[in-house]
């Protein structure tokens, strides 16, 4: 495939990045060798998951002390060196410095280019938008194994042009300019150099020396080692662009995507920053340098931040194929894998639950006369997640339009991609993946693992047929509604993570909810609910979670104390840039708030109020009683309920919450709204909160005024599964659920 080729030297941001840092890698391109190549996947002796501290407070990561007091700081901490900026680059650094904690001990000097990309089969320079076959080889997989993978494709896309965004080293910037840089992306100019100031800050610091000490190992190891430097720089800049009002769009939402096959390693590369910074959102700020310093040595310990398993555990492989030659090994750990399953249209849900439980993974190539072949082991924390893989990876290959005769599926070749055969097999937490050009080939692997498919421990494959095996179900209930006979049954996996099956589904017109948002299809169709009176939504998704909100304040209420559009604006952004997966391969939230004053709240809520009157209020609003409702209520009032601590209050898994008008920010609304539409969320805590509460430890819901603008990963499983709501108006479900310390 050709690569592109720019006038500039930015062939380090080749990664398909809208920015980078360091400079690129040598090439480390596996020779073909005689016998197996050493393992590089840590060799671990346990047998089970050792616990360990979470990553957020593990040992083995040392606190590197904030260089704040750095003696003599440059002034002005950046210059331009060859265009006069619209902005001022020392205030935008020196802004930077604040979110990170850091000051710059040497000048930076930015440079700006305009975007010229040459075609290198055809020397013609190339225009954004131009067709263009993208390399799939990344993060040292080779397109064997990308093959193998399902991610390869020779089909061209639009040329984005990110690989020429930008570049930082220690003391030098060099970015696209203005104009070329926002023909291109949807975050604007400015971001893009808070994220490169963010790097030049971790150079300057040494957080990125493991990037040019460490030598490559495997693409899980090398991926974990970039994320957190990557999501350092991303969560700096998500950070300014909410504090600073920076425009385009919501610069961490942005990098939670899965693009198009043909042009999968953009989407892939980001996914390590959005993670990387959803994992230094859980971190302490005085641990925050030594986690970019140190970081973790899986891609599955940045996507579980709280995990307590000691990994990667114990070293997975299958024998050789005799007389077969090994070209590469590689391991390519949990985001691969999840993303491999979201490129072929597993649902966010099932890829997350299907990819969790992963411990270690070996991928093997061989030299074959008739093309490629690979053997790939993968390591469970048990045998039900073991389970769970396989299955999604049937489904995978089913996806494909793959025929399955006897053991081998066989995925047709297209004008893009090749033909390939696959041999699955299970062996206890371990699940053997042959795939190969030739049945043959695919077969001989397959036996050379000593596992087969007619062994009593392999799950059959992912049908009707397969309930038997208790195979991880797609079945998503529903919030109950109006009329729905729809039972449903709570169990609890092996993971403690909480899934819902129903006997029975109510599949009526009026209660179909594909996207699991608690608004029927036909609702979000119709786009009105109620007789009398008839309330007219706004334009809903019925293949996408909405959360509609009606704002609504007392007259009496300041326009001080009430949202501003650029504050609604930023919370329409965040909840889009939720990793809520949807059917039909988006994600996020579209939440809908509509602002309105009523004269029938004037005045403070005393301490006699009756809340009642408000649940009242609603019903005659919207001819549906609070818990039953589609529209979510939040009043913005002055009020006196007896404390001054109390700043807001309401139902959790209801739909009204009250605010005091003081207190009417985004982030306290939000806090009420996630109660509204969660209810109590099921899974373990660390910290003194119960298992079924509707507070977490951190992130959006914690309790007791402490709330923080991020998701923890708790919160982020609540928001996948299917939002219930059981009708929770009544006297004992009414809770105070927002407070605030009193000093």
């Amino acid at each position: 495939m050709p690569r592109l080729r720019t006038i500039l030297v930015l062939l380090g941001c080749l990664v398909l990045l809208a920015g980078c840092s360091g400079e690129p890698e040598a090439d480390t391109t596996s020779t073909p060798m005689d016998t197996e190549p050493p393992n590089r996947a840590t060799d671990h002796s346990t047998v089970e998951p050792t616990t360990v501290g979470t990553p957020a407070t593990r040992t083995a990561v040392p606190t590197v002390t904030a260089s704040t007091g750095v003696t003599d700081p440059p002034d002005p901490r950046a210059v331009g060196t060859n265009f006069e900026p619209n902005q001022s680059l020392d205030t935008i650094y020196r802004r930077v410095e604040t979110l990170r904690g850091l000051t710059a001990r040497e000048q930076v000097n930015v440079s700006v280019h305009g975007i010229d990309i040459v075609n290198p089969e055809t020397n013609e320079r190339m225009q954004v938008g131009d067709p263009f076959d993208y390399p799939d080889d990344a993060a040292g997989m080779g397109e064997p194994q990308t093959k193998a993978l399902q991610l390869y494709s020779s089909e061209p896309v639009p040329l984005r042009g990110l690989a020429a965004a930008g570049m930082a080293r220690a003391t030098a910037v060099n970015v696209a300019n203005e104009s070329a840089y926002e023909r291109i992306a949807d975050d604007s100019f400015e971001i893009l150099l808070v994220h490169e100031f963010a790097h030049t800050l971790q150079e300057q610091h040494g957080l990125n020396e493991h990037l040019r000490t460490g030598a490559t190992e495997t693409t899980d190891a090398d991926l974990a080692g970039m994320m957190l430097s990557e999501g350092d720089a991303t969560l700096t800049a998500y950070r300014y662009w909410q504090e600073y009002d920076a425009g385009g769009g919501d610069p961490l939402s942005l990098r939670n995507r899965t693009t198009e096959r043909g042009d999968w390693t953009h989407g892939f590369f980001d996914k390590t920053r959005y993670y990387g910074a959803r994992y230094l959102q859980t971190v302490p700020e005085d641990h925050w340098n030594g986690h970019v310093a140190h970081p973790p040595d899986t891609t599955a310990e940045v996507m579980h931040p709280n995990t307590t398993w000691d990994l990667p555990g114990p070293a997975v492989s299958a024998p050789a194929p005799a007389g077969w030659t090994a070209n590469s090994r590689n391991r390519v750990g949990e985001l691969t894998i999840r993303y491999t399953l979201r490129t072929n249209g597993i649902a966010y849900e099932r890829a997350a639950t299907a990819s969790t439980g992963w411990w270690n993974d070996s991928m093997r190539t061989f030299q074959r006369p008739d093309g490629i072949a690979t053997s790939w082991s993968t390591r469970w924390a048990n045998e039900r997640d073991a389970r769970e893989f396989a299955n999604a990876w049937r489904a995978v290959l089913e996806n494909r339009d793959a025929t399955h005769d006897d053991d081998v599926y066989r995925v047709p070749g297209t004008e893009h991609t090749p033909e390939l055969s696959y041999v699955i097999a299970r062996d206890g937490p371990v699940v053997h993946i042959a795939a190969a050009s030739t049945t043959a080939d695919a077969r001989a692997i397959a036996a050379a693992s000593g596992a087969s498919n007619s062994s009593p421990a392999v799950a059959p494959a992912a049908s009707a047929d397969a309930s038997s095996a208790d195979p991880i179900d797609d079945c998503t209930p529903r919030r109950a509604h109006s009329g729905s006979t729809g039972t449903a049954q709570r169990r609890t996996g092996d993971g403690g993570v909480a899934t819902t099956c129903a006997h029975h589904q109510d599949t009526t017109p009026v209660s179909v909810d594909t996207d699991g948002d608690g608004i029927s299809d036909f609702v979000e169709r119709s786009q009105a609910i109620g007789h009398h009176p008839r309330v007219i939504l706004p334009e809903l998704h019925p293949t996408e979670k909405d959360v509609v909100v009606d704002v609504v304040y007392a007259t009496s209420v300041a326009d001080d104390q009430r949202l501003s559009e650029r504050q609604l604006a930023n919370m329409r952004s965040t909840w889009a840039g939720f990793p809520v997966e949807n059917p039909g391969n988006t994600s996020g939230v579209h939440l809908h708030v509509r602002t309105l004053d009523s004269t029938e709240l004037d005045g403070e809520f005393g301490t006699d109020f009756d809340d009642a009157d408000l649940d009242a209020f609603y019903e005659r609003r919207y001819g549906q009683p609070p818990g039953d409702g589609v529209v979510n209520l939040v009043v913005v009032s002055a009020f006196d309920v007896g404390s001054p601590a109390v700043v807001a209050f309401g139902s959790s898994g209801g739909n009204v919450a009250v605010v005091r008008a003081s207190e009417s920010r985004p982030l306290v609304v939000t806090h009420e709204l996630m109660h509204l539409v969660l209810g109590s969320i099921h899974g373990e805590r660390d910290c003194d909160v119960a298992t079924d509460s509707s507070h977490t430890c951190r992130g959006y819901l914690a309790p007791g005024g402490q709330a923080e603008p991020f998701l923890t990963e708790l919160l982020a499983q609540a928001l996948n599964r299917p939002w219930s709501n059981p009708n929770p108006s009544a006297d004992d479900n009414r809770t105070v659920v927002g407070h605030r310390p009193v000093a």
